[in-house]
């Protein structure tokens, strides 16, 4: 396993990244399986969401969160965490009782209806 991870080729951008005060990966970890991208601190990971290439369309948007986390800090990274968790119970209640697909659910509440993801989506919605 170790071999394999040392043998991968680096996603590493060395254009949106050099001197820009972030580290920006074209592949990499994401909660979608791919189709998303994933930034906390001053990392942007899988910005490419599986197109090479597509990056630069929600670079922007990426950026919003990167600098909602640096004025906010915990109290970002503590609310979005917390917004989930109640996404989840939501989720489960919605499922029990409406036969809901807790994953829709999950992340129509938990990711699209956060107030931190309406914000980079007014400054920059992705993909554009």
């Amino acid at each position: 396993m170790l071999s394999i991870l040392l043998e991968a080729p680096s996603s590493y951008d060395r254009n949106t990244s050099m001197r820009q005060n972030r580290q920006v990966y074209n592949r990499g970890f994401n909660f979608t399986g791919g189709t998303t991208a994933f930034s906390q601190g001053n990392v942007i990971s899988n910005l490419d969401r599986g197109v090479p290439g597509s990056g630069a369309n929600i670079l922007k948007h990426e950026r919003t969160h990167l600098l909602q986390n640096r004025i906010f800090g915990p109290i970002y990274v503590g609310s979005a965490a917390l917004w989930y968790a109640v996404a989840i119970v939501y989720s489960v209640h919605m499922w029990w009782n409406f036969n809901k697909d807790p994953a829709e659910t999950i992340t129509k509440v938990g990711h699209d209806d956060s107030p931190w993801e309406i914000w980079a989506s007014q400054y920059d919605p992705p993909g554009g």
